[in-house]
């Protein structure tokens, strides 16, 4: 099979080899620049995974990282892999990937693609508004309601925001599985929780005597 005619579906559409994508946050190797090489399909007997997904191979050496974004990747890898770690020293050149952890970005303009190998704050910034446009569709406990991963946001002593993601029972309102990242330890209150779906930003409900949460999907959100 000619692998210039193999094609798989990524966040936001359609993927084949020779297309530029960006890794997702959530990613270990989150917000990196690539060019894709390679797509085995899951049926393929010569794939290098047992992933029960496509395997996508994918350069991310290929483009040129400001020295500012270098230090962010470097820190990442060291970080991940629990000891110091060079761009040099992580095989970036052949990284399979899942095409759920990927955006296709190869038209969207070089002054962009510029700003992401630049600053990882920018491409992850792409990445959220991406996701809001393009949520992921799955059943993580095989109930058979359809869950839709969203971005998932909360503020802390009303100032302090951090994003994640979670996922959202599109029939019931449901909210959980929701990703946890550090936070400062002088934080006190979370005042505010809510999910992106679209251009929407609906409100969390917490139940405090189960802590489970969920939004009002018959007005918008809730409160």
């Amino acid at each position: 099979m000619n692998k210039n005619f193999v094609k798989t579906t990524c966040i936001n559409g359609e993927l084949q080899v020779g297309d530029l994508v960006l890794s997702t946050p959530e990613d270990e190797y989150s917000c990196l620049v690539g060019r894709v090489t390679d797509i085995k399909l899951l049926g393929d007997p010569d794939r290098d995974t047992e992933n029960e997904t496509d395997d996508v191979y994918v350069d991310f050496k290929e483009m040129e990282y400001s020295s500012e974004r270098v230090a962010e990747i470097e820190e990442m890898f060291s970080d991940l892999y629990d000891e110091p770690k060079t761009m040099d020293g992580v095989p970036l050149d052949m990284t399979i990937m899942a095409p759920m952890c990927l955006i296709r970005v190869t038209d969207i303009g070089e002054e962009r693609i510029n700003a992401f190998l630049s600053k990882g704050l920018i491409a992850a910034e792409y990445c959220y508004n991406t996701l809001r446009k393009h949520p992921i569709t799955d059943s993580p406990d095989n109930t058979g309601d359809t869950k839709i991963r969203v971005p998932y946001g909360s503020v802390w002593d009303d100032s302090y925001y951090v994003d994640t993601f979670a996922y959202l029972n599109t029939k019931t309102g449901e909210v959980t599985d929701i990703e946890t990242v550090d936070i400062p330890n002088d934080l006190n209150t979370c005042t505010l929780e809510y999910v992106i779906i679209g251009d929407c930003e609906l409100k969390v409900n917490v139940n405090d005597d189960d802590d489970t949460r969920w939004v009002d999907l018959s007005n918008g959100g809730g409160d």
